[in-house]
């Protein structure tokens, strides 16, 4: 199954530049897109508008209707099928990619995301369609915002959509946990508030969020520790015990694993210090 969190987390750290946004309607029948001979020219997302469609990419059959998302390779083979009656009309966006230091290069592969009809995707794909047809400098910066706007919405809807049994037990935690990350949190205090064990809780946790419920809080309270650190005179021991750490040390080897510095160094190099007239 495609990893959702690893994909958002591709397309967070890359560099990615809009080649082309096409709108089509094409008439039921079997179309060879491309071929070894014939490339495709970029990576591509194909957003289904209205109708039906079977796409095989690389061999591998998608099937497309409002509500799913193709994407395929630069070079990669393309045959769609459109059935009778009614013709497939759809959204393409083509992008190319820098390549990312090790790691998985999700530009380069074919999958298929369903995301449920989601109107804010449709207006944002009407926009991004205008916008990458005007020329100038703001029109390609809108495109740039539009393209990252609607790759979000798409993943949070697929998220969605595969975790529509639990998301509200989820989302309920995170709201919780936000609000009482100072406390002493533990997994089975978290899963309480969920209502489930906590082995079943870890589980949807992950699932939901990308990571266990106990490296979510340790981020959390670093990145509250961050702001604090950066806007406040506390010291370190106050900033410790205000995201939960009693221990002050223990709160120092966390913060250093997490951002590479001690929180000392870390105010040092990043606070802004105005000058006092």
């Amino acid at each position: 199954m495609l990893d959702l969190h690893e994909l958002a987390d591709y397309f967070a750290q890359g560099a990615f530049w809009i080649k082309g946004v096409y709108e089509t309607e094409i008439k039921p029948g079997t179309y060879k897109g491309h071929s070894r001979a014939n490339p495709t020219p970029y990576s591509g997302f194909v957003f289904a508008l209205k109708g039906c469609a079977r796409f095989v990419i690389e061999g591998v059959p998608y099937s497309l209707s409002p509500g799913t998302v193709a994407h395929g390779g630069k070079h990669m083979t393309l045959t769609m099928e459109i059935p009778e009656p009614e013709p497939f009309r759809y959204i393409l966006i083509h992008y190319s990619a820098a390549p990312l230091a090790g790691g998985k290069d999700y530009a380069q592969r074919h999958f298929c995301l369903e995301t449920g009809e989601n109107p804010v995707i449709a207006e944002m794909l009407r926009m991004l369609h205008s916008a990458a047809g005007t020329p100038g400098g703001l029109p390609a910066l809108r495109s740039r915002e539009l393209f990252f706007g609607i790759l979000h919405e798409t993943l949070r809807s697929a998220r969605s959509l595969q975790n529509k049994g639990s998301i509200g037990m989820i989302e309920h935690v995170l709201h919780y946990l936000h609000d009482h990350y100072m406390e002493q949190l533990t997994l089975h205090k978290l899963a309480a508030v969920s209502g489930m064990d906590s082995q079943q809780f870890a589980y949807y946790f992950r699932k939901y969020v990308g990571m266990s419920p106990i490296d979510y809080l340790i981020r959390h309270r670093i990145e509250r520790a961050k702001h604090l650190l950066l806007t406040s005179n506390c010291t370190v021991n106050e900033i410790a015990e205000c995201v939960g750490y009693a221990d002050a040390h223990y709160f120092s080897r966390l913060f250093r694993k997490h951002t590479g510095c001690s929180p000392t160094d870390f105010r040092a190099r990043f606070a802004n210090h105005p000058p006092v007239f």
